[in-house]
């Protein structure tokens, strides 16, 4: 079934990085070496951050704004997006420090401080034991929604095709000049901002801007020659870039190249004129990226439940990633299924009753 608010293209890539990023991080399983799956698989995040950057221009800017309402249409913007990730990222949090604590003692201030990394401040400057690391991502992507988000509902195209280039050349030449690579993200603070941070600020500008161009080549009609072009460019790239971070010695080297292709097959992929357009338009595809935000945050506690617990004495790297990713899927789609659940938004119901009068609550959204 063709669903008009996604691309199956985009909805594939985002379930296969997910699986990418998450044999990524299962390096640790090999001691560091290079003989694990996806060695360079931290540039998945490029994908990531450049496809949310996309989408939430298309979002902000189909809708028309009010200038003496773009302070709360902000709020009620990031209201909506962080609520959809609030449960996923309650569970891997306290997941994470049950199976942390299992042989690793906690000093109080560790586990109290550590609640910065709950609340996503943690890239924002808030020292924090980190638990769940995978949530810089999410912290960077939030607080560039925050920058962005009115100077969009301000400016509109104005900002992205005055604005957002130079935030682009000149964020990615000051990244380039002092780092070979993208592969750092919560770990090197830099004056005052983590450089995750800053990558997240560039790839969302970045993805703004694809939208523009989307926009204004979408009508454009092809051959069945420009077509079969298209088709094939757009996934070849995507896969040029698999091939890289699999067998490329040093993948560093290339992160800038690599998004780039990351880049071009995006903007060949939302002209929704490829023949696998249509094709992966279902709702299997749709399914497996809804699969991929539980998939990435989930996947962290994994990787500690099986070196912590398990432990699987005997095991290859190769069989403990494995069991990873078999584990991360079952659980991830039980969360899914469960959070989507009738019985799960009644409960959530029935406990906001508990503390807020409905009669009070729709006289005030009134």
């Amino acid at each position: 079934m063709k669903n008009k608010l996604h691309n199956g293209i985009i909805s594939l890539w985002k379930f296969i990085f997910a699986i990418v990023i998450l044999l990524f991080h299962c390096s640790e399983f090999y001691d560091g070496t290079r003989n694990s799956f996806f060695f360079g698989g931290y540039i998945a995040v490029e994908f990531f951050y450049v496809v949310s950057g996309f989408f939430f221009a298309k979002n902000i800017l189909k809708k028309k704004s009010r200038k003496d309402k773009i302070g709360e249409e902000t709020i009620g913007f990031m209201k909506n997006t962080i609520s959809k990730f609030i449960p996923y990222i309650l569970i891997a949090y306290i997941l994470s420090i049950l199976i942390i604590s299992y042989d690793y003692s906690f000093k109080k201030s560790e586990l109290i401080n550590s609640i910065w990394n709950l609340l996503l401040l943690r890239q924002f400057g808030f020292s924090s034991m980190i638990i769940s690391r995978q949530l810089w991502f999410l912290s960077g992507l939030f607080l560039a929604y925050m920058i962005f988000c009115p100077l969009l509902k301000r400016y509109g195209r104005n900002f992205i095709q005055l604005i957002s280039p130079l935030i682009v050349i000149l964020g990615l030449g000051y990244l380039s000049h002092n780092w070979v690579g993208l592969d750092h993200a919560y770990h090197i603070w830099d004056k005052f901002f983590y450089t995750g941070t800053l990558r997240a600020i560039i790839e969302v500008n970045l993805g703004m801007i694809l939208y523009v161009i989307s926009e204004k080549i979408k009508n454009v009609e092809y051959t069945k020659i420009g077509t079969t072009f298209l088709t094939i460019m757009g996934e070849l790239l995507l896969v040029i870039v698999l091939l890289i971070i699999q067998f490329v010695d040093q993948p560093k080297h290339y992160d800038y190249i690599m998004l780039l292709f990351m880049s071009v097959a995006l903007l060949i992929i939302t002209t929704q004129k490829t023949y696998d357009y249509k094709a992966l338009s279902n709702n299997f595809v749709f399914y497996l990226e809804k699969l991929s935000m539980p998939i990435f945050i989930n996947h962290v506690f994994m990787i500690d439940f099986v070196n912590r617990i398990l432990k699987l004495n005997g095991y290859t790297p190769e069989m403990k990633s494995v069991v990873v990713l078999v584990l991360t899927l079952a659980f991830s789609m039980l969360e899914l299924w469960i959070i989507n659940s009738r019985v799960y938004k009644r409960t959530i119901h029935k406990l906001k009753k508990i503390f807020i009068r409905e009669d009070v609550k729709s006289s005030i959204d009134s």
